[in-house]
């Protein structure tokens, strides 16, 4: 995702808590899990916002390369 800054972040889309496929809200710029409700701020290196889960969602090294981004 493009964070505010400019920068490109990629997270992990499974949830910290029990693993469930996380989702992106855009009106709040949050990751969000549908399941239990915890929230990521990906402007803060995906933080939890909001519980149950306890850890933040772990980071994805990408690599820009002639205008493509590439998981690496």
């Amino acid at each position: 995702m493009r964070l505010e800054s400019g920068e490109l972040a990629a997270y992990s889309a499974v949830c910290t808590h029990q693993a469930c496929t996380i989702a992106y809200r855009p009106e709040e710029k949050k990751l969000a899990c549908p399941c239990h409700g915890s929230v990521f701020d990906p402007a803060r290196d995906a933080a939890v916002e909001n519980g149950p889960a306890n850890s933040p969602l772990p980071e994805l090294e990408i690599e820009v390369r002639v205008g493509e981004i590439f998981l690496v």
